[in-house]
């Protein structure tokens, strides 16, 4: 069975500011392996199938790609996650930003089903994929509109607010930041 997932892809440099504005593209995918419950999402490296991109500026730019990837533990996994942000850099040059300034994080993820969305918050990666912790539940979100988009966004960021003291202030998955990401794999 296959998961439909929407990865919220912010830019680093601004999501501690205000979300809506932090949110930079959004990729519609399939995860035919991907495993999800009422607690928690998991997503096997390498198994995501790009469709659409979605921005501010165009909604539903067709973007197949097998192969799509976000993660950077491993070698593998960054080739895999350079040349997908290549190719969304290609496919939607308005994001303004040259191709090795693309360290976009896949910050929220949110599975459709029949009737409703459900939306997870991005807490770890390893060798063998990424980990998200579930959010809330909400209405089916209209692809089309970017400000329903930025609408969920800002919605999860309160309910992100709420569950980080719960994961400690001092814990490497609240405290991200892609510099640190060379320190954090050779101290671990």
């Amino acid at each position: 069975m296959t998961t439909d997932i929407s990865l919220l892809f912010f830019d680093p440099h601004t999501l501690n500011g205000s979300l809506d504005s932090a949110l930079v593209a959004i990729v519609d995918t399939e995860a035919a392996r991907a495993r999800h419950s009422d607690n928690g999402l998991f997503i096997p490296s390498g198994t995501l199938h790009a469709q659409w991109l979605s921005n501010a500026h165009h909604t539903h730019v067709p973007m197949p790609m097998k192969d799509f990837d976000f993660q950077v533990f491993n070698a593998g996994q960054r080739k895999r996650t350079q040349d997908s942000r290549s190719r969304m850099h290609v496919l939607d040059p308005t994001l303004h930003r040259r191709p090795s300034d693309q360290a976009l994080m896949a910050t929220l993820a949110v599975t459709h089903h029949l009737g409703k969305c459900s939306v997870y918050h991005y807490i770890h990666e390893g060798e063998a994929g990424a980990l998200f912790l579930h959010l809330m539940d909400v209405e089916p979100v209209e692809r089309a509109s970017w400000r329903a988009w930025q609408r969920l966004a800002r919605s999860a960021a309160a309910r992100v607010a709420a569950s980080q003291p719960m994961l400690s202030d001092d814990c490497w998955y609240v405290r991200w930041r892609p510099e640190m990401e060379l320190e954090r794999k050779f101290t671990s």
